[in-house]
């Protein structure tokens, strides 16, 4: 493949085929990085990561665990922990034609506005987000009297929410989060991520704690949620059957790089990469023999290595000696369908999938 069939993942496609435009654009990430200084040496769980995010679309970023999926979702708000560096450049654009925002550059005061009015998080552990001993209440309160916002009007936006959510308002608002089941507390996580009406919601495994048929009950109500309130929804997960349910686009992460971008479709029925293949075949699905399911041989490498070559050249029965010498860069396989392998026009014959269960839509998730 030549030099000039390569691109960065998350470039806009040509202008004929692109399915949205700069104005389109809510997000741009460029050249993004996140790095930890360790005792035995430096850990990047961020590799040079490239993605354009549209307004109202739902993107989903799946990955196993410790694949950076969580660092890239922090990035967008600046928010990594110390002592984690966090370089490169993310570009947030404001509906409206407003002008730029670069939110690597923006001071601590300007962050707190940020992160709750323009774009805000939901973790995935909903008790810990919560004071134990502060009424749910209060919390809404306090959010909006920190950002300076007509309380009276807040709290019944706040109402409206949790009732948009299938909650009680009364019940919700005037209870602790411990008198709240884990479905509860993780909807009303959400109707307060969504009290300043921000632009983007950005939700890091909201559902890895719950049970499947309140999994699926979360996924149906953010659906809702971004058709009422014209949100653009960044779902971070390592279960893959149930992003289906839910994205438009799907960027799979594998140790800390981007590694294949596209639809949903794409992604599920037209996986280039070998490990998006075999992420897929690995897929517990319940209308599949558990013999005709296969685990990806190997381990992922430790952050602190120094990979030559593709990530994933170690585990690959596709790789050869440019794997194992050179990072490929992006290929782009279909309009708006980007993959990071030498080898993807063979992937196809090299790792077949299931049936009609490639899709990862048979499993316990459907409707």
């Amino acid at each position: 493949m030549s030099g000039d069939a390569r691109r960065s993942v998350g470039a806009a496609p040509d202008a004929a085929d692109a399915p949205n435009d700069r104005r389109d654009t809510v997000f741009e990430v460029r050249g993004l990085d996140v790095a930890f200084e360790m005792s035995r040496g430096r850990s990047r769980v961020v590799r040079d990561a490239d993605i354009d995010i549209y307004r109202e679309e739902t993107l989903g970023i799946v990955g196993e665990s410790g694949s950076g999926k969580s660092m890239l979702a922090s990035s967008l708000l600046n928010a990594v922990v110390e002592p984690g560096v966090t370089t490169g450049d993310v570009t947030y654009y404001p509906p409206d034609g407003g002008d730029p925002v670069s939110v690597l550059d923006l001071s601590e005061s300007e962050l707190n506005r940020f992160r709750w009015e323009e774009v805000a998080m939901v973790f995935q552990g909903a008790m810990s987000s919560f004071n134990p001993v502060t009424k749910v209440r209060t919390h809404f309160r306090e959010t909006l009297q920190d950002h300076e916002r007509n309380i009276p009007a807040g709290m019944d936006r706040a109402r409206d929410l949790l009732e948009s959510l299938y909650l009680d308002p009364d019940r919700v608002l005037d209870s602790y989060p411990h008198e709240l089941s884990g479905g509860m507390k993780q909807r009303a996580l959400i109707a307060l991520s969504l009290i300043l009406e921000p632009e983007v919601l950005v939700m890091d495994e909201p559902t890895a704690a719950l049970d499947l048929l309140m999994q699926r009950s979360i996924v149906s109500l953010l659906r809702e949620l971004q058709a009422e309130y014209d949100l653009t929804l960044v779902f971070i997960t390592h279960d893959l059957p149930l992003l289906t349910k839910l994205a438009d686009r799907i960027t799979v992460m594998y140790a800390f790089n981007m590694i294949e971008t596209g639809s949903t479709d794409e992604i599920l029925y037209n996986a280039s990469h070998p490990y998006t293949r075999a992420l897929l075949a690995a897929t517990p699905d319940l209308n599949v023999a558990v013999d005709e399911m296969h685990a990806i041989e190997g381990s992922k490498p430790d952050p602190v290595e120094s990979i030559r070559g593709c990530s994933y050249h170690p585990r690959c029965p596709l790789a050869d000696d440019d794997c194992r010498s050179e990072e490929p860069s992006m290929f782009t396989v279909e309009s708006g369908h980007e993959v990071a392998c030498y080898h993807y026009e063979q992937a196809a014959e090299a790792i077949p999938l299931r049936g009609d269960a490639n899709s990862g839509r048979g499993g316990g998730t459907d409707e």
